[in-house]
């Protein structure tokens, strides 16, 4: 068992995304986050053939994963909590910055050279 796909996004940009095997995984993530209505918080799994997508979304910060079927639910679900948290407790205030500015349209500051998510080649 193992996480072989993994994918952090604020709104519709991607901030990081992790890949351990050779698979059509992030065209996938990509089309099951289209899926996910609203901006709400949730929690949902996906089945595409023998792997499962597993999504959160709290606070508007989304993380994915892909495993295999015999990681069951709360393993995955535990990975993804983990790495958000991780995620909030690194960039907290970078993230809730670029939410402001997504927001208001303002795509262009986050192509900043002195963003802390290019500092960290997160963009």
């Amino acid at each position: 068992m193992a996480m072989l796909y993994a994918l952090v996004v604020l709104g519709s940009v991607m901030l990081a995304e992790f890949t351990g095997a050779s698979t059509n995984a992030s065209a996938v993530a990509r089309q099951i986050l289209d899926k996910i209505p609203g901006d709400n918080d949730v929690n949902i799994s996906y089945s595409q053939d023998q792997y499962i997508f597993h999504v959160k979304r709290t606070d508007g910060l989304t993380v994915l994963c892909m495993a295999d079927e015999s990681a069951g639910r709360r393993i995955p679900f535990a990975f993804l909590e983990d790495i958000h948290q991780r995620f909030v407790r690194t960039y907290g205030r970078a993230v809730r910055n670029v939410m402001i500015e997504l927001e208001r349209g303002d795509r262009l500051s986050l192509q900043k050279a002195n963003s802390p998510f290019q500092k960290h080649g997160l963009l």
